[in-house]
């Protein structure tokens, strides 16, 4: 097994490699590098140093037993417990120290998932060990596009789920949108809507960059840190 403390660097480019995987099925790229890593380290530390009192605590039954972990988003987080995604790599990661819960929601954009706050994170739940939040990517489509939620109104939607957050979990990460690939998110429009397909890109990096722009300054704003996966794959050259 491993021990319980970890190399954070390592687990961040996992989790990030496990990501492209998802991300590339519908034209989004995702690059890696040990970004949040502090709050990473934290709730592992956190995690191992719980693990005993769990083992006794599951004699009497599986749940509340272990800390949580939730992976809050859209569908990069949904199907990221598919092969080789980055949600599987949490899980393996946190295995006998935490419970990774998914919840991902495809489609969804900030405006959708802040109706979603009363219910899955209610003022009296428990406290979880840690949240990440990755919402951006359907939220930056192209105006007239059904998901599209404008810039500000996205901010003020990031705002309020951080905020949420931050009163239910010891620890937040909020990660950017990913750069789009154009080509790739083109085939994704003919795999999914076939004769339908506008062959129009309805996503953009452009877009995104603002959008993951807004993330970083409400993320500053909350003092949650943030896994830039925008701006970390771009400065990759190949990209």
């Amino acid at each position: 097994r491993r021990p319980a403390t970890t190399n954070t660097n390592i687990y961040m480019n996992v989790l990030l490699r496990g990501a492209r995987s998802a991300a590339a099925r519908h034209g989004l790229l995702v690059g890696g590098a040990a970004a949040a890593a502090a709050a990473v380290a934290a709730a592992a530390a956190a995690a191992a140093a719980s693990s005993s009192a769990c083992a006794a605590r599951e004699a009497s039954g599986l749940l509340g037993a272990r800390p949580t972990i939730i992976l809050f988003g859209d569908s990069i987080t949904q199907h990221s417990f598919e092969d080789g995604g980055w949600g599987g790599a949490v899980a393996d990661l946190f295995a006998r120290r935490s419970d990774v819960l998914n919840r991902g929601f495809g489609g969804y954009n900030t405006r959708w998932a802040r109706h979603l706050l009363p219910s899955m994170f209610p003022d009296n739940c428990q406290q979880h060990l840690l949240v990440t939040c990755w919402f951006g990517a359907n939220d930056a489509a192209a105006p007239g596009e059904k998901a599209h939620v404008p810039l500000e109104e996205f901010a003020e939607n990031l705002r309020h789920i951080l905020k949420r957050l931050c009163k239910v979990s010891k620890h937040v990460i909020v990660i950017t949108p990913p750069p789009v690939h154009g080509p790739t998110r083109l085939a994704f429009q003919r795999q999914k809507y076939g004769d339908r397909a506008s062959g129009i890109l309805e996503r953009t990096t452009e877009q995104a960059e603002q959008y993951s722009a807004a993330v970083r300054r409400v993320a500053a704003e909350c003092g949650v840190p943030v896994l830039d996966v925008h701006q970390l794959m771009r400065a990759d050259p190949g990209w």
